[in-house]
């Protein structure tokens, strides 16, 4: 299976280097992201004593389907006329779910952060301040 992953992940990324001529910062920056999120939720994972390898299999498929999505946007981008390109602005969503999944992660792992930013996590992910966060997200 992590080997079927990988060489979608390839095959994603050659497609879309060769409909645009090259990988975009913003796809590279993304791709940082989420490898980032993913050894911070194992790490997590690991603190907590709550590491499956089923949730880890799915967070790497939602990451497949993410690119799978930005794969069809790019295509969409070739046929937009509009000034702003549609990649960009899809991906640097993508980039800011990434870096707020990062952030959960590094306060399951036990690392203190101000409640400040705690407090603006929870109101991006749509929950209450100071409501527990789920083992999905």
């Amino acid at each position: 299976m992590e080997r079927v992953c990988l060489y979608l992940a390839g095959g994603l990324l050659g497609l879309m280097g060769a409909v645009l001529g090259k990988v975009p910062d913003v796809i590279v920056a993304l791709l940082v992201l989420m490898g980032i999120d993913i050894l911070t939720g194992v790490l997590a994972a690991t603190v907590s004593k709550n590491v499956r390898s089923s949730s880890y299999w799915v967070g790497v498929v939602r990451k497949m389907v993410t690119l799978c999505i930005l794969s069809a946007v790019a295509v969409l981008d070739m046929m937009n006329a509009m000034p702003v390109k549609l990649l960009s602005v899809s991906a640097g969503a993508f980039c800011a779910h990434e870096f707020i999944s990062i952030i959960e992660n590094a306060g399951k792992s036990g690392l203190w952060l101000p409640h400040q930013v705690l407090d603006a996590v929870a109101v991006l992910r749509g929950r209450e301040v100071g409501e527990k966060t789920s083992d999905r997200e």
